[in-house]
């Protein structure tokens, strides 16, 4: 894993099972809550956002732990990056990719 840049909070994205509403984001580090529709039709939760280190990482995944919300993948994707994470998303949803 490489070193971010000084001053620049990595970016993650976190998908869970079931559904969040965007309430939940000041309780999850500020993260864009995103609810998406899986290829067999089920609700999953995306959050996205800057997280200042593994500690705040760790932190919301705890929470979603107590929540009890199965979790499905969580990503490093970089610092402004949004095309990988375009991808994955379109994959959970069943979409052809490149």
């Amino acid at each position: 894993m490489t070193a971010h840049p000084p001053g620049a909070p990595p970016t993650y994205r976190i998908r869970v099972q079931g559904r969040l509403g965007p309430e939940w984001s000041d309780r999850l580090g500020g993260m864009k809550v995103t609810v998406e529709q899986g290829a067999c039709g089920a609700p999953f939760t995306e959050l996205t956002g800057q997280l200042t280190d593994e500690a705040a990482l760790m932190g919301v995944l705890e929470h979603l732990y107590n929540l009890g919300l199965p979790l499905l993948g969580v990503e490093r994707v970089g610092f402004g990056r949004t095309e990988e994470a375009s991808v994955t998303t379109a994959r959970l949803r069943g979409e052809q990719t490149r």
